[in-house]
């Protein structure tokens, strides 16, 4: 595309990018369209997704695009070079030749995403793909800490032999339109290839992000459908269309309308875009991993996920201090653990019923206040554990006449710093529940209620737990949903090997044995 007089490529890396929202699982229907829409507009290269490395959860086609897929992207979009990502983080030279395989058939650019202190082992690699007949580009991350000292240019010296495009990544989105010349200016100094520019919009400055790199010079700009990319998102491509109408008044806007209404209805589900949480984000050059993790799972309020940052900027903590749970509980007692699912009322009476006729001590651990109404009748020797979460208390206050002077509320260490919501005047009723993550799995779930109450009924010693309100999703299920239902299934597949786990009602999650209520209560 001709634009002030320059011939910019431009590069749609939907899939890609905003493949971190769906978990790269996209309808091959929305492919379909999305694709055949790109092949007819002034795009040059579109981003088909990772070639990644083997993890340990689950990944959409388009993270690991397998030759199949790739072949199918092909076909749906011919007259446009397609290009795949590689995190360089993954490979090293003996097997990156392995995972890229033979894609060159499909595949025209491979773009490494390196951080600024590996650009020599990027280059290295580079090579090895240059040597297999692909363009490369490596994506030097992180832009907002190295706009002031970006000495690592002086590395690319010799790298236009085997690296056509270096892209500048503004990854946090804190990069300013009047920085933008001089970074340019900059890697010119040392490199002779193209220069590109991704930009993240937590600031709302991708577009004028790119039209200052585009002044300033480059070759190559990244944008995608409805701006959908990890975190606050991207540069809109549809804006980008827009603009490029100023240079070519024949260009036509008709073909994206009807892909557009596909990614505007995605991001109505998934809720990418820029708010408080992303500018400050973007202000300090922070990751957004963590703050879309928090607002996606819909726990915390976007208040405490503003005083977590803040708190995280100024370098302090929060000054609420609890004490420590105490272990009261010993193997002989009946642990309980009450979900939010709408089974619990459907059978609230056979759960009642199956209560009062043990003769052991019960405890009974609420992953979510939701329910804690239906148990009012129970007698007070019932001891209640109630997990409290980011926005949870709010949720208590509904039913705060439920509240017994006995029940114990349960936060994790990481909970005050999150400024956990604790209603009326409950804070002396608030326990700290200590946690050792023993593997970097732990770690990710550490919020999770499921994860949390199974590890409160470990430590009150219990070695059986009975499970009622974890019914699972249907396929109708919202992406939501889904999410809840991927992250228990992970949570139950972990602690099944290590404690018996039964559910007294009916349940879709894996490894979590069925034990009618029922059938209990004719014993």
């Amino acid at each position: 595309m001709i634009i002030n007089g320059k011939n910019i490529s431009i590069l749609d890396c939907t899939l890609r990018d905003g493949g971190y929202y769906t978990n790269w699982d996209f309808p091959y229907s929305l492919v379909e369209k999305y694709l055949k829409a790109v092949n007819s507009l002034p795009i040059d290269y579109v981003e088909l997704g990772y070639r990644s490395a083997e993890t340990d959860s689950y990944h959409g086609q388009y993270d690991y695009l397998p030759d199949f897929v790739l072949k199918q992207c092909q076909q749906l979009c011919p007259d446009k070079k397609r290009a795949v990502m590689v995190n360089l983080k993954e490979v090293n030279q003996d097997n990156v030749s392995v995972l890229l395989g033979d894609i060159s058939e499909y595949v025209d650019m491979i773009r490494f995403a390196t951080r600024p202190n590996d650009i020599e082992k990027a280059i290295a690699i580079a090579r090895i793909a240059k040597n297999q007949g692909l363009e490369t580009a490596v994506n030097i991350m992180y832009m907002s800490t190295w706009v002031e000292n970006p000495s690592f240019a002086e590395l690319l010296g010799n790298a236009d032999k085997y690296v056509d495009c270096v892209m500048m990544v503004d990854s946090y989105g804190s990069v300013y339109p009047e920085q933008i010349a001089d970074c340019v200016k900059k890697l010119r100094m040392h490199y002779k290839g193209k220069i590109g520019f991704h930009g993240h919009n937590n600031l709302e400055l991708a577009f004028a992000n790119t039209r200052a790199a585009i002044e300033a010079g480059i070759d190559i700009v990244d944008a995608t459908i409805s701006g959908m990319g990890r975190g606050a998102g991207n540069l809109r491509m549809e804006l980008m269309m827009t603009y490029c109408t100023r240079f070519d008044s024949s260009l036509s806007l008709n073909t994206m309308m009807e892909t557009l209404e596909d990614f505007e209805t995605l991001r109505h589900n998934y809720g990418w875009g820029t708010n408080l949480p992303y500018m400050i984000s973007g202000c300090n050059s922070l990751p957004q991993k963590d703050i879309m993790e928090w607002i996606t799972k819909k726990r915390y309020s976007a208040e405490s996920i503003v005083r977590r940052l803040q708190a995280h900027i100024k370098q302090t903590e929060s000054e609420f201090v609890c004490p420590v749970l105490c272990e009261t509980a010993d193997s002989e007692t009946v642990t309980i653990l009450i979900g939010g699912g709408e089974s619990v009322i459907a059978h609230i009476d056979a759960i009642i019923e199956f209560i009062r006729r043990q003769t052991k001590n019960v405890n009974l651990i609420f992953s979510s206040s939701k329910h804690l109404y239906l148990f009012d009748s129970l007698p007070e020797d019932v001891d209640r554990y109630i997990y409290l979460v980011g926005i949870e208390g709010k949720r208590l206050e509904k039913h705060i006449s439920s509240v017994r002077k006995s029940d114990r509320f349960v936060i994790t260490p990481q909970s005050p710093n999150m400024s956990t919501y604790i209603p009326l005047n409950l804070d002396k009723q608030v326990y700290v529940l200590p946690l050792n993550y023993s593997t970097e799995m732990e770690k990710n779930m550490a919020d999770s209620p499921l994860y949390v109450s199974i590890k409160i009924a470990m430590y009150l010693k219990a070695e059986e737990i009975l499970l009622a309100g974890y019914d699972g999703y249907g396929t109708d299920a919202k992406s939501d949903k889904f999410d809840m239902m991927e992250e228990n299934q992970s949570v139950v597949s972990f602690f099944a090997p290590q404690i018996r786990m039964l559910s007294l009602l009916p349940t879709k999650y894996h490894n979590l044995k069925e034990l009618s209520v029922y059938f209990l209560l004719t014993k």
